[in-house]
């Protein structure tokens, strides 16, 4: 059907006879409460219609433009938006299932307590929207404008990828198994939240503050926490595996049973933080601060402590193996039991390398 204007039994006679709907005119139309599954919309006018509390489920929109339009309460199955205008749109206390939304505008439309799993947004603009309450639980987003408020809401199992979360609001939201990865964070507050198995893996998140955060299961792998606020933080089992922690501030942290292998911890603050039973091989501690810190139990195998502070340091039981010590200062540290020694590890490591072939 082609046409310019058309009434509400135009588009429910249309729907019933699966013709699709192009090119008309349907702004602020009242098809509230309608059955519109398995409609098709293409290039269609919705500005300002209301359609709250449809039956949308298989129904397909595309370069339709609902900026303003209402849609609450309405239940979306399957359905499939492309370069979508729904700007300032009411999508509050929607039932969202197995949607798809690709190169659409959400920018300042409203979310709130809506349903959305099993979702995936694409090349999409949510900046300054509203999540607030809403539950996201294993939706996905690519390549995003995520600058939302996100305050109270479910982000359990969400992945986000290479998104831009510049302006994101995440006070009071639920972070369990999210992934967060190649995102950037730059400075952003997330003082006293608790995550568990949360991934920000190659993410930016420098300035970033964790100040009394209780952390479980972090992935930090490769990401950019130079100067960030560890204070007084409980990290548990987190990976921080070549993390840059340059400047770090880790005073009176925890970080029980985390892996730090060939991260940069230069010239951190680490006074009086616990990293005991941590795996701090080929680590980075030069020109650290950590007098009273405590290393108990944890592989120290290689790392670098040159010109570091570590007055009154507790390494009992550690694995200190040719570590680099050269100008540090270690008054009063303890290295009872601790291992400095390992033949067979030396002549391991000493054992020359065979040539390789092309070298024969």
């Amino acid at each position: 059907m082609n046409t310019n204007f058309l009434s509400k039994e135009d588009v429910l006679e249309a729907i019933a006879r699966n013709e699709p709907l192009a090119d008309c005119d349907l702004s602020c139309i009242d098809l509230s409460g309608s059955d519109l599954e398995g409609g098709s919309f293409e290039r269609v006018c919705l500005k300002g219609a209301n359609l709250s509390g449809c039956s949308l489920a298989r129904t397909s929109f595309s370069d339709c433009d609902m900026a303003g339009a209402n849609l609450s309460h309405i239940r979306l199955e399957g359905t499939f938006f492309s370069d979508m205008r729904l700007a300032g749109a009411d999508l509050s206390h929607v039932d969202f299932e197995r949607v798809a939304m690709n190169g659409c505008d959400f920018s300042g439309a409203s979310f709130a307590s809506a349903r959305m799993h099993s979702c995936a947004m694409q090349n999409c603009d949510a900046r300054n929207a509203r999540f607030d309450k809403a539950s996201l639980f294993r939706s996905s987003f690519l390549n995003t404008k995520l600058g939302a408020d996100f305050a109270q809401c479910d982000l359990s199992h969400v992945f986000a990828t290479d998104c831009d979360l510049n302006g994101i609001i995440l006070k009071g939201a639920k972070l369990y198994k999210t992934a967060l990865i190649s995102s950037s964070l730059p400075g952003y507050d997330f003082s006293g939240a608790t995550m568990e198995y949360v991934q920000f893996t190659f993410s930016d998140l420098h300035g970033a503050s964790f100040k009394d955060a209780h952390l479980k299961g972090v992935n930090f792998l490769k990401a950019k926490l130079v100067q960030a606020d560890f204070g007084s933080a409980r990290c548990t089992e987190c990976l921080f595996a070549e993390a840059d922690m340059t400047g770090c501030n880790m005073e009176n942290g925890v970080f029980s049973s985390c892996m730090f292998m060939k991260a940069c911890l230069a010239s951190a603050r680490l006074t009086h933080a616990d990293m005991s039973d941590s795996l701090c091989t080929e680590t980075d501690f030069r020109k650290c601060q950590a007098g009273q810190a405590r290393f108990f139990r944890s592989d120290l195998s290689h790392a670098d402590m040159r010109e570091g502070f570590f007055a009154g340091a507790d390494f009992s039981s550690s694995r200190f193996f040719r570590v680099l010590t050269q100008d540090s200062f270690m008054d009063n540290a303890s290295f009872s039991n601790a291992i400095t020694r390992d033949k067979e590890r030396e002549r391991s490591e000493d054992w020359p390398s065979l040539p390789d072939a092309d070298q024969q």
